[in-house]
Formats: C-alpha cells, sequence, structure tokens
C-alpha cells in the first residue's frame, strides 16, 4: 500500500496501520519467546527478537543504498517491508503455541502437546506441566476477581516490576541508541561525509549492529542479565562522550573519531541494554497480566522513542551536536547506577519464581545488590584490602576499626 499511494494522506494511515501492527509484534513476540524456552537457555531465545530487528535494520540499509539512486526509488524502499511479514506468516505455520496459555486456559493435552516440541524428553515434558499448573491454580486461588489493570495497579510486587520494566524501554531510549540509528546519516554529513558515502556508511553501521548482536547468544546465559548491564553500560556512555566530543575538532577528527564512537557504542550495546532491556521484561511478569504489563512497557518504549527522535534535531540546535551527545551519555551513567541497585538478577530462574524477587522492598534490593559489589568488581574489593593492610604495617599503636573489620571478615 506505502509503495503504490500518491497521495501523503494515505501513505500517512499505510504508515498508523504498519505502526500498529508492529507495536503489537513486538509486545507479542517476547512474550512468546520467554514462555516457550527453557530456564536455562530463556535469555539467548528472547534475544533472537533484538537480533531480528537488528537484521531487519541491516537489510533496511542495504535496500536505500540500492534504490537512493533510482527513480521513484523511495516506492521501492517501502516496497520491500512486505517481505519479512511473508516470512513469519511462514514460520508461524510451523510453531506451536505457548505452553503457559494453554495452560491458562486450561487447554492441558495441547499445552502438553505443545511442550513434547520445546522439551527434550517426556518426563521434562510433564514435569513442567505440573510445575506451570500448579503455578497457575495458585494464582486462580489469589484472584480478587478484579480485572488486570486493577491487579497491576494495586499489588506491590506487579507494580514494583512493571516501573523496573518501563524504565529499563526508558533508558533505551535515553542511551541515544535511536537517534543515532534515525539521524546516522545526518551527524555524518555535519561532520563532513558527503550523502552518498554517508548511505554506504550507513550499510556498514547496519551490519556491524547485526554482528555485534551474535555475541549475546553465548554470553547472555552464562554471565546473566544484570552482569552485562553493569559491565557494559559505562562503555556505551563513554562512546557517547566519545562522539560529542570529536565535534570540537577538525573535519577528519571529526570523521574518523564519530564513526568510531558510533562503532563502539554498537559494539557494547547490542549484547548488553539492546537485548537484556526486553529479555528482562519479557519475564518478571506474572502470567495473569503479563501481556497488559508487556504491552504497557512496549508502548512506553515507542513513546520515548518518539520523544528523543523528535527532540533530537532541536538537541542539535540548542545543544550543539557535542552537547546532544553528552546529554545521553550522562543520562546512561544515571541509569547504571539505577540498574545496579535495584534490577535483580532473573538467570536460570523458572518464570514462575521470577515475579517473586520483586516481592521485596526497594531498599532491601538495593541492600542485596549492593552486597554483590566485590563479586562484580574484585579490584575495588583488592584495592581496599591492600590499603587496610598498609595502615597496619604504617601504625603500631592505632588500629583502624573498619580496616579490621574487613580482615576479619577476609580471614572468616
Amino acid at each position: 500500500m506505502e509503495a503504490l499511494v500518491n497521495i501523503w494522506g494515505l501513505l500517512l494511515t499505510a504508515r498508523v496501520i504498519l505502526g500498529v501492527s508492529f507495536g503489537i509484534f513486538s509486545s507479542t513476540v517476547p512474550i512468546y519467546l520467554s514462555e516457550c524456552a527453557p530456564a536455562r537457555v530463556r535469555g539467548m531465545l528472547t534475544g533472537t527478537y533484538q537480533l531480528s530487528v537488528t537484521l531487519g535494520l541491516f537489510l533496511g540499509s542495504v535496500s536505500d543504498a540500492i534504490f537512493v539512486n533510482v527513480s521513484n526509488g523511495w516506492r521501492f524502499m517501502l516496497g520491500t517491508v512486505i517481505i519479512p511479514p511473508c516470512l513469519c506468516l511462514i514460520g508461524l505455520l510451523f510453531t506451536p503455541e505457548s505452553p503457559r496459555w494453554l495452560i491458562y486456559k486450561r487447554k492441558y493435552p495441547q499445552a502438553l502437546d505443545s511442550l513434547r516440541k520445546v522439551k527434550t524428553t517426556e518426563a521434562e515434558a510433564l514435569a513442567d506441566l505440573n510445575s506451570i499448573k500448579e503455578s497457575i491454580t495458585r494464582t486462580w486461588r489469589e484472584r480478587s476477581g478484579h480485572g488486570a489493570i486493577y491487579k497491576i495497579i494495586t499489588t506491590p510486587y506487579i507494580r514494583h516490576a512493571l516501573v523496573i520494566g518501563m524504565f529499563l524501554q526508558l533508558s533505551r531510549q535515553l542511551s541515544g541508541v535511536n537517534a543515532m540509528l534515525y539521524y546516522f546519516d545526518v551527524v555524518l554529513r555535519s561532520a563532513g561525509m558527503s550523502i552518498s558515502h554517508a548511505v554506504y556508511v550507513n550499510v556498514a553501521y547496519g551490519a556491524a549492529t547485526f554482528l555485534f548482536t551474535l555475541p549475546m547468544f553465548w554470553i547472555v546465559d552464562r554471565f546473566g542479565r544484570r552482569v552485562l548491564l553493569v559491565y557494559t553500560m559505562p562503555i556505551i556512555a563513554c562512546m557517547c562522550l566519545l562522539v560529542g566530543l570529536s565535534f570540537l575538532g577538525s573535519r577528519r577528527v571529526r570523521m574518523a573519531l564519530s564513526i568510531v564512537g558510533f562503532l563502539l557504542f554498537r559494539l557494547f550495546y547490542s549484547p548488553g541494554l539492546g537485548p537484556i532491556s526486553w529479555v528482562i521484561t519479557a519475564e518478571i511478569f506474572p502470567l495473569e497480566v503479563r501481556s497488559e504489563c508487556l504491552s504497557i512497557c512496549t508502548f512506553f518504549s515507542y513513546a520515548f522513542n518518539f520523544v528523543v527522535s523528535f527532540s533530537f534535531p532541536d538537541m542539535m540546535d540548542q545543544m550543539k551536536t557535542e552537547g546532544a551527545f553528552a546529554f545521553f551519555a550522562g543520562c546512561t551513567l544515571i541509569d547504571w547506577i539505577i540498574f545496579f541497585l535495584f534490577v535483580p538478577e532473573t538467570k536460570g530462574l523458572d518464570m514462575e519464581v521470577v515475579d517473586q524477587l520483586f516481592r521485596q522492598s526497594w531498599t532491601s534490593q538495593a541492600k542485596q545488590n549492593l552486597k554483590q559489589l566485590k563479586d562484580l568488581f574484585p579490584c575495588i574489593a583488592s584495592n581496599n584490602i591492600e590499603t587496610c593492610e598498609n595502615r597496619n604495617t604504617n601504625s603500631t599503636d592505632i588500629t583502624d576499626p573498619s580496616c579490621a573489620e574487613k580482615e576479619s571478615q577476609e580471614m572468616k
């Protein structure tokens, strides 16, 4: 429809329909993947959603490069959008229904058939069926008779999880990732690159975005979601700052450092905040409100996307390019601190157990996460011990109580 219209009103209508369809797709696919995947590989399989998005972005940039110099090439660019949905429709013919949804609807024989397709043995399928059934039965007993929205508003642990999910989506946008994506060629042209060269560099950027997402498959279920966020987000902030500072230099410095900054940003964003935000959001909500909560998070994701994307040109005018990227760097560092304090680890946990993590208070969660500081940053702990040893060596009469306490803990 988009490729054939001659009136801008019809084109706008087609874009709205496409946007609504993609919104439903975005809120459904992570749920489906997380509900079908075994706990030991749920992060990897749920992360395939982000991989498919990056692949689509790369193919879209290739389409743009092919048709950019063709008469009415924009029609071909928009027309190629029909290919991915057709492939998805073919794939849906071979995919089972979500077993958790079937159990929730009391369709137990169909649920068992679905579990047999995603489990390796009959015993595992039966064990999962009984476990999920028991969890859902307990949920039915606790049900108050009110609707999902009422339960979200009035249940503290669901509200807690929803705030975390919404903040994960907000942090994606405040990292500047979509501003970079949408205005990548604009930033390159402002750095001094020609339009034709910017289009082809955009293709390379799309390819790098796809390739940099691949390591996520090997590390997300090995190291955990929280670890990837804690280690990658400071580097993402530094790369935003590098892109911004590059505009303080000469033309060659701007082009070189901005491209390096963009690529390194993607190197750490693609296996980190990009997929992890969707992985965590898809697995933290209880089944009875999972679709509603993830829909709310998806809405906020694209609402923030709209705000950041449309405000970025004004940010470049008012704050200059260096100021805009410094803003993204600052927001990412603030988000990193909040994630470190309040986001729990969900690696390896069954989905029926994950929502229990949010039954504790924000303060308790922060204290628990702070206890992991030594494990995440062992160099800090070793430096503290070294400092204490040096103090004790240099002082014979005065003993630092804090150092003594740390030494006692180390001895234990």
